[in-house]
């Protein structure tokens, strides 16, 4: 991110998404900042959705870095209640306002927002873990998740670094590595069909270098997935104009939350319509007519993609015409 705050540019508004919420209440949701500065601390405000999260530069987490006039400031705030105001619970995103208010300039390098929905067809296994974890070249950290029941799991890591490095990962059955792209924090997601049981880093990395793991995140959510399929397909001309007639079903364990469908031909999108808020209940199905406008094309490529919490599913038909 590196977004630099001073007296000539001393305001930053940045929304972030909140995929697919639909009104759904938050369980638990954590905001954290990752801050460059000078040792002397600057002045700023921090604001949620307009409302006021601090006035004060106290760090949860500081580091020295480089000749040690500079440091990492790490904060961190519950922000579960601000995303459940009634004014707030509606919106699809969330707007972060950081202000310099006076002292030395500082840099915005990570903010990470992280929400679970109450959803009663999902369940999330989630641990999180924040800080400022220095790794010199050749050490390693150990980070158990043994209480992790799930077969799968992800992780996601927030790395700061002041180079280009190479972060070796150590797991039960496996060795990966990440490679960082350049100066300043990043987050790099892995993904494990098997749960790998605990996760070693190690930094391979020049002497006198060094890396900071600002967060380590393991989480998997399983789901009770909707299943659309078109369970019938009719078409009729009509004029200059294609009616399709689809009769979409569902044939999975729940209702997904949104529904988009698309008519393609070699490879351009004809025609969409959407269903913000369609409901489908398991053995249930819905009728949708659409018209295509005829063309010199034998056949066209209808495509549904349905979401579920923060799923993402799609599946395509073809209609040849005779």
């Amino acid at each position: 991110m590196g977004i630099v705050l001073s007296s000539y540019n001393s305001k930053v508004s940045i929304p972030i998404n909140l995929f697919n919420r639909k009104n759904r209440k938050v369980n638990y949701a954590i905001l954290e900042l990752l801050i460059e500065a000078k040792r002397v601390t600057p002045e700023w405000r921090l604001k949620v959705e307009n409302v006021n999260i601090t006035r004060q530069f106290k760090p949860t987490h500081y580091l020295a870095i480089g000749d040690g006039e500079r440091g990492l400031y790490k904060f961190v705030y519950d922000v579960t209640s601000i995303l459940n105001a009634s004014e707030v619970i509606s919106k699809e995103w969330v707007n972060i306002l950081i202000k310099y208010e006076g002292g030395d300039p500082f840099a915005v390098k990570y903010i990470l927002l992280d929400a679970i929905y109450d959803e009663i067809d999902a369940y999330t296994n989630y641990k999180h873990s924040t800080g400022l974890l220095v790794l010199e070249p050749g050490e390693r950290y150990h980070y158990p998740i043994e209480e992790h029941a799930a077969k799968s799991l992800n992780y996601r890591l927030v790395t700061y670094t002041p180079r280009q490095s190479e972060i070796k990962l150590y797991t039960r059955n496996s060795t990966l590595a990440i490679r960082t792209q350049q100066e300043g924090a990043e987050d790099h997601t892995l993904t494990f069909s098997e749960n790998p049981g605990s996760l070693t880093l190690e930094l391979n990395a020049p002497l006198r270098s060094y890396a900071v793991i600002s967060s380590i995140t393991a989480y998997n959510c399983s789901i009770k997935e909707p299943r659309l399929e078109l369970c019938n397909l009719d078409y009729s001309l009509s004029g200059n104009k294609v009616l399709l007639k689809l009769r979409v079903c569902n044939k999975g364990e729940s209702s997904p939350d949104r529904l988009v469908i698309s008519i393609m031909s070699r490879g351009n999108v004809l025609c969409s319509i959407q269903d913000p808020e369609v409901n489908i209940p398991p053995g249930g199905e819905i009728e949708r007519t659409i018209e295509v406008p005829k063309g010199k094309f034998n056949d066209v490529n209808i495509r549904l993609v349905w979401f579920k919490s923060t799923r993402r599913w799609l599946r395509d038909e073809v209609l040849k015409f005779h």
